[in-house]
């Protein structure tokens, strides 16, 4: 008996041993794991997905290509797992909408959605304000949301195969957009039809021309009647916050008789920092100054649309507005 004690007492010395080794070695190589190079690009193409694996997205990725893959959706919080991915190309899948999420996928620079079913613009896009080319051919978009002029770094603008009807004035803020594509008639009720093979540089142009008038009448009106205007946002600050959001202006309004087609294109003016308010003080400076007109001087919007075609020669690259592409 006191033989057999012994060797079972040496079994388990060595048993606890090993444990003790085995749970050492995976220790050091969960840590090694922490610091191992991951691969920065994913790459998949004509292999159907129906649910994208997390395990696929991680911090180091910086290029998602997912192509012809048949995905129907993405993952809720998928924006949140590609926090330094700066080109995702989604093109020719099933997508219906996009997650909020993708807010947080503030890195992003290049979007691929061409050829998905899409049947509203993604919002959740235009709070990326880095992204600077969006492809969006054939989708079932039928219009595009002033909240476009937010995304100041946008370059190029691919919107053809969607049954857009308007363009919102507020691509005029665009100051780098070069290349905006859309079908020929989503602008027609825009551009007089001399000016229909105006590049995009000088729809842009013009566009911001447009806007511009369009908030100086606006400011105008204000200062004209700069008493009523001041009682009427002491009446609509309901909530007594000292500032008005946009519904709360829009009331004012209304209630002053004054009716703006598509204020939301006015209201991005004003709410220059995008903070969805304006403050009592903000508001009594625009309606004091009369403002001027940086466009006054080239004599109007059809004399903007004018210099504008007879400079597209002179300019390397050309966009061809209404023109798909």
């Amino acid at each position: 008996w006191i033989d057999m004690a012994r060797r079972y007492w040496e079994r388990e010395a060595k048993r606890s041993k090993d444990t003790v080794l085995a749970f050492a070695a995976e220790s050091a190589f969960v840590q090694q794991a922490q610091f191992m190079q991951r691969p920065t690009a994913l790459t998949r193409k004509d292999m159907p997905i129906s649910v994208v694996p997390r395990q696929w997205l991680h911090d180091q990725l910086l290029t998602i290509t997912l192509i012809a893959c048949q995905i129907p959706e993405l993952p809720k919080k998928f924006g949140l797992w590609i926090p330094n991915v700066t080109h995702l190309f989604l093109d020719h899948n099933r997508l219906r909408s996009l997650p909020d999420s993708m807010i947080f996928a503030d890195s992003l620079r290049d979007l691929g959605l061409t050829t998905n079913q899409l049947n509203a613009f993604p919002t959740c896009l235009c709070a990326l304000s880095g992204l600077q080319t969006l492809g969006l051919h054939n989708n079932l978009i039928p219009d595009v949301p002033v909240f476009i002029g937010r995304q100041t770094s946008l370059v190029s603008l691919y919107l053809s195969g969607n049954p857009i009807q308007k363009v919102p004035l507020t691509i005029g803020m665009l100051s780098s957009l070069v290349c905006l594509t859309v079908e020929k008639d989503t602008t027609d009720r825009r551009l007089p039809e001399w000016a229909d093979h105006a590049d995009t540089i000088t729809m842009r142009d013009y566009y911001s021309h447009l806007l511009h008038e369009k908030v100086l009448n606006f400011r105008l009106m204000l200062h004209a009647n700069f008493l009523k205007v001041a009682l009427a946002f002491r009446k609509f600050d309901t909530n007594k916050s000292g500032d008005l959001d946009r519904d709360e202006v829009a009331r004012a309004l209304r209630y002053m008789g004054v009716e703006f087609e598509n204020f939301d294109e006015m209201w991005i003016v004003i709410d220059k920092d995008g903070s969805g308010s304006i403050d009592y003080e903000e508001f009594l400076t625009m309606v004091r100054t009369r403002g001027t007109d940086t466009h006054e001087d080239f004599g109007g919007s059809e004399a903007i649309l004018r210099k504008g075609l007879e400079e597209q020669p002179l300019r390397s690259s050309r966009s061809g507005i209404g023109r798909g592409a």
